[in-house]
């Protein structure tokens, strides 16, 4: 899996992303760390920043499986305790602002150092505790936390649960919300357990947005992807402090869609491919989700049944690849 740590505002990529193999590159300011019965060590990997510089994710160099799609998968080291420390900044006489550079710990992009002791974590793993809402650099304001790995591979492949707009929606508004919320079930209702996603493999290599009129025509449209942490009954709000999110919705924020009249209609077509992937490193392949509606079957709201044969979800049917008349969605 991947460690991820959700920032409240927009990072400096310079002071928290980084490589750290061991051997020639020793990035420090946020470090995951292993302990188990008979060795202890730092995780050697990468750190990648991502989310409008608000995400940050540490992927380490151990392969050790692969996914339906193919594509490696890096664990941490199992039966393990994994502690991960995102350090502080110095900071001088103007705290909260850093002072030196490179930074020496977690700076947004004001140049403000990380006030790690505002959130009420648990210090047991480490760090101090510093509730008083202000920057004081390391140590005191370090945020630390700590968790158990196995030696299992989660391969649960990510699905959709729901969709906004809905599929086939009319009348949308101009400036509607596009959004996926993701699961582990299949797209049937009611929602099972969540899925978190790779916030970095939320890219636009791997998600967009295509505008197309009844004509054919289409037009430019400004979109940016980013994504928003669901909690236990799939809602926006954390119910303490240290609460671990349970699923991901994506969202594409874009400009103002073209208004349909009766002489042209604009059709919205929101797309997302094999690369977006769960926390686990694990593929979104099948593309499970929402389906069209079949009165023959008693499923509600329906699932776009896919399998390896018929692996993409193109207007909720299920097909043996993207593409085709699937470009003019509403």
């Amino acid at each position: 899996m991947v460690v991820q740590v959700n920032f409240n505002e927009a990072m400096d990529p310079t002071s928290v992303s980084g490589i750290n193999n061991g051997v020639d590159s020793f990035f420090a300011n946020v470090l995951a760390e292993y302990q188990d019965p008979f060795n202890a060590g730092t995780v050697t990997g990468t750190w990648t920043i991502s989310n409008g510089y608000q995400t940050i994710e540490f992927v380490s160099d151990d392969a050790c499986a692969e996914d339906p799609c193919g594509d490696t998968i890096y664990c941490l080291p199992g039966e393990s305790v994994i502690t991960t420390t995102v350090s502080a900044a110095t900071v001088g006489d103007n705290a909260p602002e850093a002072v030196g550079y490179p930074y020496d710990g977690a700076v947004d992009v004001t140049g403000n150092s990380l006030d790690g002791g505002n959130n009420n974590h648990n210090p047991d793993v480490g760090a101090t505790t510093n509730l008083d809402g202000v920057a004081d650099g390391p140590t005191v304001d370090n945020y630390a936390w700590a968790f158990e790995t196995t030696n299992d591979v989660n391969d649960v492949i990510p699905s959709i649960y729901e969709l906004r707009p809905d599929l086939e929606a009319e009348e949308v508004e101009l400036d509607a919300e596009i959004s996926a919320t993701f699961t582990e079930d299949d797209g049937i209702s009611p929602p099972g357990p969540g899925v978190t996603l790779m916030s970095s493999s939320l890219t636009s290599d791997n998600i967009g947005l295509v505008p197309v009129s009844s004509d054919f025509t289409t037009h430019e449209i400004s979109y940016r992807i980013t994504k928003e942490d669901l909690y236990e009954g799939y809602t926006e709000t954390p119910p303490q402090n240290d609460s671990e999110p349970m699923s991901t919705k994506v969202v594409i924020d874009h400009g103002l869609f073209l208004e349909s009249t009766d002489i042209l209609t604009w059709y919205y077509e929101p797309w997302l491919s094999h690369g977006v992937k769960s926390s686990y490193q694990i593929c979104y392949y099948p593309a499970a989700g929402p389906g069209s509606a079949n009165p023959a079957e008693d499923i509600v709201p329906p699932d776009c049944s896919v399998d390896s044969n018929n692996p993409s979800c193109c207007r909720g049917d299920a097909e043996v690849s993207h593409g085709g008349d699937c470009s003019v969605i509403p």
